[in-house]
């Protein structure tokens, strides 16, 4: 390439001498060759010195892998030495050891093997604590009507005979053990939602015992409020 490059510009510079001996070549175009010789010159110069260049570059990485085989072997080389230096001195441990043995009587000590791991079982799942069994509930204390008013405030159960019924407005009022206007009675105030579950005589002549919470009634005895129809148990 570089040899193709030289032989162009000569060639102009032939082909100008030849038309300039037959029929005259100006100056301007002798110039011109010449200028074109002196481009190529130069761009071969430039090309042998990046060549130049390149082969240097190419040359120290050459010698710079050399230069690390070169440490790497060395390296090498070290480690083998340590190694069988160890190997030595294991070996010389050893004699001393059982020369030691043979001096005592004593037999030489085993190499140490490390202890095998002991499997730990797996834990047992712990049961879930039982659940304490809620204390039963209280039953009410169940006493005879006559002492009833003895009770206010507190939840019993009242038995009784059903003298009476009265409807006062608010609710259905049954007279325990007496009229429902006598003081000594026991007040059963029924809940007008409640009276479709119950019998249509509403208990009266009959002996029932009621459940529920007492309390002070107008006339002065006790009565009870009854919002569901089990809280009364015929007897």
């Amino acid at each position: 390439m570089k040899g193709r490059i030289l032989i162009i510009p000569t060639i102009l510079l032939v082909l100008v001498f030849i038309f300039s001996g037959c029929g005259g070549v100006s100056q301007e175009e002798l110039d011109d060759a010449i200028a074109e010789r002196d481009a190529a010159k130069a761009q071969v110069t430039s090309l042998r010195s990046d060549l130049t260049k390149a082969r240097s570059e190419a040359d120290d990485l050459e010698s710079d892998l050399t230069a690390a085989n070169s440490e790497i072997a060395a390296l090498q080389s070290s480690l083998d030495d340590a190694e069988s230096e160890v190997s030595s001195l294991k070996r010389q441990l050893a004699t001393a050891q059982a020369r030691i043995a043979e001096l005592t009587g004593e037999a030489p000590p085993e190499e140490e093997v490390p202890p095998e791991e002991e499997e730990v079982p797996p834990e047992e799942e712990e049961a879930p604590p039982e659940e304490e069994e809620a204390p039963p509930e209280e039953e009410a204390v169940s006493i005879p009507w006559e002492e009833a008013k003895d009770h206010i405030g507190e939840t019993i159960t009242v038995c009784g005979p059903i003298v009476e019924s009265l409807d006062i407005g608010t609710t259905m009022l049954l007279g325990m053990g007496a009229s429902t206007m006598d003081p000594s009675c026991v007040g059963i105030e029924l809940n007008y939602d409640i009276l479709d579950e119950l019998p249509e005589d509403l208990f009266v002549g009959q002996t029932i015992c009621v459940t529920g919470e007492t309390h002070t009634n107008p006339v002065g005895g006790a009565s009870m409020s009854v919002d569901d129809a089990s809280q009364i148990v015929v007897q």
